[in-house]
């Protein structure tokens, strides 16, 4: 046991006492914007209502952790670090589609809107306080080809850990403005395994289309940019306005894009006053397909995976729901949200889900996905398995 003398002891209080005096506005004002910024959340963004009492009981809590910090803590804590971990906790918490972003990971959010980004193929689900899991994997993509499967948990990207990643900044991490690999490290029963993995280019189109037997063709959505829905109207509603035969719309690993160029999509195949509503907490939009929809009697077979995020989902769930077309996959995740994009000060940015997605009072998507008709095993998440369970659906239409 280490013995310390009376003056001893004077002096390291004296010397804790000086630190914690010189540093003590800076933590105190980042405690502060971030008990400021949570309390600005709980207004306007956080749904449902706290009470009195809940209110006050939390920030007593909140106050003696201040008070053990500033008092008690054994070094001044860096106020740079305080702060990150202050916005970090507060909104990464908050549904996992919400999250604080850094400028690099911000400059890649933006590249990645414009499709300009390399990627190995593969997207994952995080939640708060845990490792990210594969959820998406392309099909002879660099990741599929090293082995990576649907369900692995992986613990690092280039050494650096993803444990206090949020979902947006694991999937960015994954991504490159420039060509070459990423260290990808998966956690194993026995023992953890290190990959090196080539990023390819991601694809410069929002979409895609090739034919397929006994179906009008396959219609890929990789993104729901801007002009997505203008471009399938001039380029592929020709072909299929000469088809009678079901098409397929493939939205397995669309996680990005506008909730108004679904709308749009949408619209395609589907004319109708309301088809649902973004719900605030101050506000409420009405979501209508108001013009002739040039591919209304097509029917329609839709795939979707855990990877089909946010726009993607409204689609495939108006589509289910207005034109009884018939889904096939694995539950979404239900991020059927329009994020804010708020930027701040230090170049950094938060994503606030501020209005989310629902049919009606009672029915939403909203953290409850959408549910396929058939489902399909995350193991055997193939093209070949899903056309197979698309022309069982074919024989009972």
């Amino acid at each position: 046991m280490i013995k310390f003398s009376v003056r001893t002891k004077e002096k390291i209080q004296v010397n804790t006492i000086m630190k914690t005096v010189k540093n003590r506005n800076i933590i105190l004002l980042s405690l502060f914007a971030a008990l400021s910024l949570f309390f600005l959340m709980e207004k306007k963004f956080v749904s449902g209502l706290i009470s009195k009492q809940t209110e006050d009981k939390n920030l007593r809590i909140l106050g003696s952790v201040i008070s053990l910090i500033k008092e008690d803590y054994v070094e001044p804590p860096d106020p740079s670090k305080t702060m990150d971990g202050s916005f970090r906790g507060l909104v990464d918490s908050l549904d996992g589609y919400s999250c604080y972003l850094e400028k690099n990971s911000l400059e890649l959010f933006s590249a990645r809107k414009n499709n300009q980004l390399y990627s190995p193929g593969l997207f994952i689900y995080k939640r708060y306080g845990s490792f990210p899991v594969v959820i998406g994997l392309k099909e002879d993509s660099p990741a599929a080809k090293m082995g990576i499967k649907i369900g692995d948990t992986i613990s690092a990207f280039n050494g650096t850990s993803t444990l206090l990643m949020n979902m947006e900044e694991a999937n960015l991490a994954l991504m490159s403005k420039d060509p070459g690999s990423i260290k990808i490290k998966i956690l194993g029963i026995g023992e953890d395994k290190e990959l090196e993995v080539a990023r390819n280019k991601m694809s410069e189109d929002p979409y895609s289309f090739k034919s397929a037997d006994l179906v009008s063709g396959i219609l890929s959505i990789h993104n729901f940019s801007p002009s997505l829905s203008s471009a399938i109207k001039k380029t592929v509603v020709p072909k299929l306005k000469q088809q009678n035969s079901p098409l397929v719309i493939d939205l397995r690993n669309c996680f990005a894009g506008d909730i108004e160029e679904a709308r749009l999509f949408i619209n395609l195949f589907l004319k109708k006053d309301i088809i649902g509503y973004l719900n605030g907490k101050e506000a409420e939009q009405e979501l209508s397909c108001p013009e002739t929809a040039e591919l209304d009697t097509i029917p329609l077979i839709i795939w979707i995976n855990q990877a089909t995020i946010g726009p993607a989902e409204i689609a495939a769930g108006v589509l289910q729901k207005f034109r009884n077309s018939k889904v096939i996959g694995l539950q979404s995740p239900g991020f059927t949200a329009m994020r804010d994009f708020i930027p701040l000060d230090d170049s950094s940015t938060l994503l606030l889900a501020t209005r989310i997605f629902r049919f009606n009072d009672k029915e939403t998507l909203w953290m409850t996905g959408v549910r396929p008709d058939k489902e399909i095993e995350p193991e055997e998440q193939t093209e070949a398995v899903y056309l197979q369970a698309t022309q069982n659906f074919l024989s009972q239409m």
